[in-house]
């Protein structure tokens, strides 16, 4: 429990310090995305056994599968199509966006927020390839 509040905790903290730093004009890249998707892994399961009670007089077993969700979104840039993820992602619908490289591992999508402000949305990138440029265009 207490792992899951600090994890909580940082990634408010997190979001509050890149919500106040946007600046627009350096999201230069004008990307497409093609599709989005929100996915769940699971990673295992807990038991839970109960004690005998009048409605189960031989006790019980309750299982409980432990997993994460993530969001996928599919996107093309110049003659490149990237795959990028991120935790607990937000659902991009298909059209454009602007974006940056964070680094070379990391891009920022610029998302419309709450209220019509602009926020950042950071995912991991997972795969590029080239694509041909009749079907960029596409």
């Amino acid at each position: 429990m207490r792992k899951i509040n600090a994890l909580i905790i940082a990634s408010v903290a997190f979001g509050a310090v890149t919500q106040a730093k946007i600046d627009p004009s350096k999201y230069t890249q004008t990307i497409t995305v093609e599709s989005a998707s929100i996915q769940h892994k699971t990673t295992g399961a807990t038991v839970h056994n109960s004690t005998p009670s009048i409605l189960h007089p031989n006790g019980g077993a309750r299982v409980a599968q432990t997993g994460f969700s993530y969001a996928d979104v599919i996107f093309v840039l110049g003659d490149s199509r990237y795959e990028v993820t991120r935790p607990y992602g937000l659902l991009l619908e298909p059209g454009e966006y602007k974006m940056k490289f964070d680094t070379n591992q990391w891009i920022e999508i610029l998302v419309p927020g709450k209220e019509g402000k602009l926020k950042s949305c950071r995912y991991k990138i997972v795969a590029v390839e080239k694509i041909a440029k009749e079907s960029a265009q596409h």
